[in-house]
């Protein structure tokens, strides 16, 4: 299935029940906690669990968030919680076990 932004938290933990490798889910709940609850580090680990499952549908996932969140800031549309998302910074390390960390937005 395709990425629904305006899934509740509820539908993104039902998916991640059935099929804990979604990226689609993954990537959409941690932009959902990242930019709604603003809980910055459960959302960086579930950007972590989408890279290990599909590192390059959740590269690509997470940069379609972060152009639709500019596009509709142009638009004067969307929530104010997409203001405060930011492209996560992927920090790949020697062991290639890749950690993600999101900058808080300044106000």
């Amino acid at each position: 299935g395709g990425l629904k932004m305006g899934q509740t938290e509820e539908n993104y933990k039902q998916n991640l029940t059935s099929d804990p490798l979604n990226v689609d889910a993954l990537c959409g709940y941690a932009c959902y906690l990242q930019t709604v609850k603003e809980d910055y580090a459960k959302a960086a680990e579930l950007y972590e669990r989408a890279l290990l499952a599909d590192s390059g549908r959740a590269r690509r996932v997470s940069m379609q968030l972060f152009a639709d969140s500019k596009s509709l800031s142009s638009l004067g549309g969307g929530s104010t919680g997409w203001a405060r998302f930011t492209v996560p910074k992927i920090v790949v390390p020697k062991t290639m076990i890749p950690k993600i960390t999101i900058p808080k937005p300044q106000k």
